[in-house]
């Protein structure tokens, strides 16, 4: 007589079972997909890479077919490069070269902007993205994330009050590269104490990445 009140406990399980495999099979795929893209991206760039550093080789080495070999002689390339204008004549002949870029019309006008924005982002002594903060923009009470770059130059600090004026870069969500630049007073910024690759991932990412994981609910338990 007491099968009726205990039916809805053997439909239980099942639904406990459908759940661990649907959470296991999304566990899965955040597991594998970000190690397949991963995977992919460097293997294209890699072969792109080779497929046109490999006809540069002698024969010899051709035949070998080594994968990722072009890449590794980019890099031994630039790291000799970069050793070469380091020294007294490496840095004169870089000087002359840049002269000429300078006064060519239409290079100059994309060189020098490349060549800053190089300088600023990997260059030595770069200021690029070491800061997180929090910027009032685009009105009051919006807050959006920005990365202080570098101090903001005389005349527009001049402009902006005398202040402590620093450039500041807002991304736009998720593309990190399009965004707008601000100079404000650091009075006016709210410093975070958030590493910038952990920012980088909460702005790619449009916040999934900086949403705390909530807690699991114990599942129900048959009385």
């Amino acid at each position: 007589m007491s099968q009726p009140a205990d039916q809805p406990e053997t439909d239980e399980p099942r639904t406990t079972l459908r759940q661990h495999l649907r959470n296991w099979f999304l566990t899965g795929i955040v597991v594998a997909a970000p190690v397949l893209i991963t995977g992919y991206l460097v293997s294209t760039i890699v072969g792109a890479i080779d497929e046109q550093v490999t006809p540069l080789l002698p024969p010899e080495i051709r035949k070998l077919a080594l994968p990722g070999i072009g890449l590794l002689i980019v890099v031994v390339g630039l790291t000799l490069l970069g050793a070469i204008t380091a020294n007294v004549i490496g840095r004169w002949l870089l000087a002359g070269w840049e002269i000429l870029l300078n006064r060519t019309p239409v290079i100059r006008a994309i060189y020098k902007p490349v060549k800053q924005v190089f300088e600023t982002v990997i260059g030595p002594g770069g200021m690029s993205f070491r800061e997180v903060v929090l910027v009032e923009y685009p009105s009051p009470g919006l807050w959006v994330i920005g990365f202080v770059t570098a101090p903001a130059p005389a005349d527009i600090a001049r402009a902006a009050g005398g202040e402590d004026v620093v450039s500041v870069y807002l991304p736009t969500a998720p593309n990190l590269y399009a965004g707008y630049l601000l100079f404000q007073p650091r009075s006016k910024l709210k410093p975070l104490k958030m590493d910038v690759d952990e920012a980088v991932r909460l702005v790619v990412s449009a916040g999934i990445a900086g949403q705390p994981v909530p807690a699991a609910k114990p599942g129900k338990r048959a009385s």
